[in-house]
């Protein structure tokens, strides 16, 4: 019985420690978004510049990155921690066609837009600008 109580102990300290740990990378990486990430010209001047080998290995690890925090995201819509942040981060560190799209439509969602503008304001951030209209094809 007692190494029931000890994974019970430890179990419980380590879902503790990675849902406060996702907290604060969520609030890290939401306060470090640019408020006009949506409203911007798409052009990636700094990126362009980099040497293509850097180039190649920036972008494979930004998606590498966007795809842990998608399905991290998706596990915690069924565990606890903060599933819709961390699957709208994944979307934006993510390379795919349509992507604008779809985080403009995730952020037209009142409780996903007041979550993350909740969050910018406390950290004296201004809120993430949504653009006036969608274009659809």
């Amino acid at each position: 019985m007692e190494n029931w109580t000890t994974v019970l102990v430890y179990g419980t300290a380590i879902s503790l420690l990675v849902f406060v740990g996702s907290l604060v990378v969520a609030w890290l990486l939401i306060i470090r978004l640019p408020a006009d990430y949506l409203t911007r010209p798409v052009k990636r001047t700094t990126e362009n510049q980099l040497h293509p080998a850097l180039h190649l290995t920036w972008r494979v690890v930004r998606n590498l990155i966007g795809l842990v925090l998608l399905v991290v995201g998706l596990i915690m819509l069924v565990t606890p921690g903060q599933g819709l942040l961390f699957i709208f981060l994944g979307l934006v560190f993510l390379d795919f066609p349509g992507k604008h799209r779809l985080l403009h439509r995730l952020l037209s969602q009142p409780r996903i837009y007041r979550s993350i503008n909740s969050i910018r304001s406390r950290s004296g951030q201004p809120p993430i600008e949504l653009p006036s209209h969608e274009t659809d094809p």
